[in-house]
């Protein structure tokens, strides 16, 4: 399961990969947040701050994002339906 929310007014983009009703999030880097499972620290998704800036500029790659996505393929076609 790919769930994409993105908050346009604040760039900010949700990706859930399982529920995460039962998550914590921890910042691993600067407008990276990584959503862990508190029973078993499985990943269950990611929030990613300033992500069409980040997109444009290129250094989307720059993060350790854990999950493989294709932003190109996955996301920002998504994405791009809001901004126009």
């Amino acid at each position: 399961m790919l769930n994409l929310d993105w908050d346009k007014r604040y760039d900010i983009l949700y990706i859930r990969i399982s529920d995460t009703s039962n998550s914590y999030g921890d910042e691993v880097e600067n407008g990276l947040v990584i959503l862990r499972d508190m029973e078993d620290e499985t990943i269950t998704g990611v929030t990613i701050f300033d992500f069409v800036k980040r997109y444009n500029a290129g250094t989307l790659e720059s993060l350790k994002i854990p999950i493989n996505i294709n932003f190109d393929k996955d996301v920002y076609p998504r994405v791009q339906t809001y901004l126009q």
